[in-house]
Order: structure tokens, then sequence, then C-alpha cells
């Protein structure tokens, strides 16, 4: 199997690099120093206490799973941020446009390249997930089905970059455009959800349905299942004041992760389209060259 030309380049440039490793030592260690730490302070006061609270241990099992997914949503975007504009920094992107790739060529074989990195670091965080499960509470089945969750919400990540990196010029402004669109999907839904409740019409507050794109939901829906906390997204909307149809909290995972790639994708699109107009022009400029200089040669 011949990879693609971006593809090959981009994993031969992160293989030689420190980045991916140092990344995955890092969210390793801090992983571990959470869970370690947290087993031994509660394994302590068992021994101390002479009583056995193996909650405790489901406690440190969520604590850790959702320290890795914020790391990880914090990591995703830096794979793809600079994709585009970075390339236009370096002066390369002109030069990479004139080639047989085609826009979605570029944005796919950019955001193929980066999705393998991030998945290699979700896939590296399996052990520490697993620590908080020595004494039981959750099947490991059920920890490897939460991981892979992961995997989905990374793509958003990576889009969120790709679409930041396509708009901008310049790293820096992809790099604030990419984290602020990361914290308006994980605050700013909530904020918004609690400005417009009081003008919601009569028959029941449905700005709930607003936190459908908030990344933190599914997999804080699914943590709290597998700790015994079910119903937990329920709960969270009444203890905001907002609510939702039944059917709607039966199957928030499903609907919210598939409502969340919907939106990737439509920001790869945009993408796609932002990037093209600069192709037609620059593909437009060459021709005119090479018939101008047909007409002087002849």
């Amino acid at each position: 199997m011949q990879l693609k030309p971006i593809i090959k380049r981009d994993m031969e440039i992160r293989s030689r690099g420190f980045l991916l490793p140092v990344l995955m030592t890092a969210v390793n260690a801090v992983l571990f120093l959470v869970c370690l730490l947290g087993t031994f302070g509660v394994v302590s006061g068992m021994r101390q206490s002479y009583s056995a609270d193996y909650h405790a241990f489901l406690s440190i099992y969520m604590i850790t799973v959702l320290t890795e997914y914020a790391l990880i949503m914090l990591i995703a975007p830096l794979y793809t941020l600079s994709s585009i504009s970075g390339e236009r920094e370096t002066g390369t992107f002109d030069l990479l446009i004139t080639t047989r790739l085609t826009p979605p060529d570029i944005v796919a074989e950019k955001l193929v390249s980066a999705f393998v990195s991030v998945s290699v670091i979700i896939i590296s965080c399996l052990p520490a997930m697993l620590v908080p499960l020595l004494y039981g509470g959750v099947g490991v089945q059920s920890a490897i089905g939460l991981l892979l969750l992961f995997i989905p919400e990374a793509f958003v990540m990576l889009a969120v970059g790709m679409f930041a990196s396509s708009v901008s010029y310049s790293v820096v402004r992809s790099t604030v455009l990419a984290y602020g669109i990361v914290f308006a999907l994980s605050a700013g839904t909530i904020l918004l959800a609690l400005l417009i409740k009081p003008f919601w019409i009569e028959g029941g507050n449905r700005a709930g349905y607003l936190l459908t794109l908030n990344p933190l939901l599914p997999v804080v829906s699914v943590v709290m299942d597998q700790v015994g906390e079910a119903g937990a997204a329920g709960r969270v909307l009444s203890m905001l004041g907002l609510s939702a149809d039944r059917a709607y909290l039966d199957h928030i995972v499903l609907i919210s992760v598939a409502s969340q790639l919907a939106f990737a994708f439509g920001l790869l699109v945009i993408s796609i389209l932002s990037i093209t107009p600069g192709r037609r022009f620059l593909l437009r400029t060459e021709r005119k060259r090479g018939r101008k200089d047909a007409g002087e040669n002849g």
C-alpha cells in the first residue's frame, strides 16, 4: 500500500521530530500521576478505617478519563491548526496548490496524517485508564468502548483546527481561532443556553438542545453511566434549569456524536472552499503566463 504524498511527508516529518513522543509521554505521565496518587490515597484510607470503599476507585477512574479527554481536546487542534496557515507562512502553499493535488486531497491527506498521530496518543492512554479498575467496578470492554468514543471527538477537534488553519494566514491567528471555537463549543453552548432560557416560548424550556454540540456531553454522559450515575445528562440539564425530551435524553450520546461529526464535516467543506479560490487564481495566472510565453516564442 502506497501512502499519499502529503500523508507520507507529514508522517516522515513527525517520525523525525519529538512532538509525538513528548506529547505521549506527557499525557501518560499526567494520567498515571492522577490515578496512582488517587489509588494510593484511597488504599491508605481503607487501611486506616478498616473499611473498603470501592466506589472511590470509580471516582478516580472518572477523574482520570475526564483529565485524558481534556488533554486530547487541547492537543488535537495542534496537529491541524498549522496545516494550511503554516504552509502560507513559509511560502510553500502556492507550490502545493500548483501540483495535481486538489483542495479536497490537500485537506483530507493532512487531516488523515494528523488523525493517525492523535489516535496513537489516545490508544497509548489505555493502561492509565485501567489502573483504577484493578479493584473492579467497570469492565475492561466498557473502558475500551469509552476510549473509542474519544476518536470521533478528536476528529471534531482536528476539523476545528483545519478550519481555523484554512481561513487564517498565520499560525498565531489560526491558533487563537481554533481554541476560541473549542471554548465556544465546550463552554459557550452552556452560556448561550442559559442566556436564552428566559426568552424561551411557553411549553417548556428546550434550550438544552444547544448542548448537543458540546464535545463534553457524550463523554461525560458515558463515564457517568459507567460509574453508576445513570441519567446524569438529564440531571445536569435540570440543575441548569434546562430540559429536553425523554427520547433525546435516552439517545443523547448518539445524537450528540452524530451532530458534532456533521458539524465537523461542514467545517471541512468550508476549509476546502477557503483554499479553492487561491488555487484557481494561481492556475489562471499560470495559464496566462504560459500563453504569453507561447505567443512570444511564436
